[in-house]
């Protein structure tokens, strides 16, 4: 299952990339950071 959503991610992540503007993709890298951010700390 876990490898299957990380397919899925990175299928998304590819798409989602190749459509966003720089500044866009610098938002983008802010967001998912802080998504990791917040699963270390619940961890």
């Amino acid at each position: 299952m876990i490898s299957f959503l990380n397919f899925l991610h990175f299928i998304l992540l590819e798409q989602t990339l190749e459509q966003l503007t720089e500044l866009d993709n610098g938002l983008a890298a802010i967001w998912f950071n802080q998504q990791i951010v917040n699963i270390n700390i619940k961890e």
